[in-house]
């Protein structure tokens, strides 16, 4: 017996505050692996535009400011992407808005700017890059001096120096090998697929298993054929 199931991804909604609480049916998602500190969300800032417009994730964005005073990120409604942009001040700065006077800030939700600052310090000193270089050697002493853990693999990350451990025999967006590229590339390294970008492919219907992707539900237009989908 074969059982059709439907999942259905919803795109970011909007919190109750403008401190980034959630309503109770909601969860949570922390970072513990960045200085930066959560300030509020904005709709219209001062933005200085040091960093790529749009990034694959919080991370990459964090990691593309990392030597500024502030990063700001804004889900993109619709898309899989997140908007990034990085200021110099260890501020941020609002524009006046109709919804609150005199801070521009808004609640948190869908094309709402999640603003972060670490300290005056934390830039001055190096201390982002300090808790990146730590983090590299603790995973380089892993595993007999490798990279990376058994089974994982040293991923470059997009406008960055450093790279994260993944496992591409089941990362959807690294299916795999690495979608950017290993950071201490081998020969004949295989590039990974991001499998949430193939054609015909509903959103959340696919995953990665033993290092292809294998969808299970697919868009008008396109049927199903040994896990992918195909122009019916």
């Amino acid at each position: 017996m074969s059982v059709n199931v439907q999942i259905t991804v919803q795109p970011p909604i909007p919190g109750v505050d403008s401190n980034g609480g959630c309503a109770s049916t909601s969860n949570y998602v922390y970072s513990t692996i960045t200085s930066f500190a959560f300030q509020g969300c904005y709709t219209q800032l001062i933005i200085e535009c040091r960093a790529p417009s749009d990034v694959v994730s919080l991370e990459t964005c964090f990691a593309s400011c990392k030597t500024e005073g502030s990063a700001m990120i804004q889900p993109l409604i619709n898309d899989d992407m997140f908007g990034c942009r990085c200021n110099a001040a260890n501020t941020i700065e609002g524009i006046d808005n109709e919804q609150e006077s005199g801070s521009g800030a808004v609640t948190c939700g869908g094309n709402a700017w999640f603003t972060y600052t670490h300290s005056a310090d934390a830039t001055a000193s190096g201390l982002a890059k300090k808790a990146l270089r730590e983090r590299l050697v603790n995973l380089r002493n892993r595993n007999n001096g490798g990279l990376c853990p058994f089974r994982s693999k040293a991923c470059q990350i997009p406008y960055s120096d450093t790279y994260e451990c993944i496992d591409t025999t089941s990362e959807f967006e690294s299916c795999g090998g690495c979608t950017f590229g290993e950071f201490q590339p081998a020969k004949n390294a295989t590039m990974g697929t991001n499998c949430s970008a193939l054609p015909g492919i509903v959103r959340g219907a696919v995953t990665c298993s033993n290092s292809r992707c294998e969808a299970f539900a697919c868009r008008s237009g396109f049927k199903l054929v040994s896990g992918v989908c195909v122009a019916a």
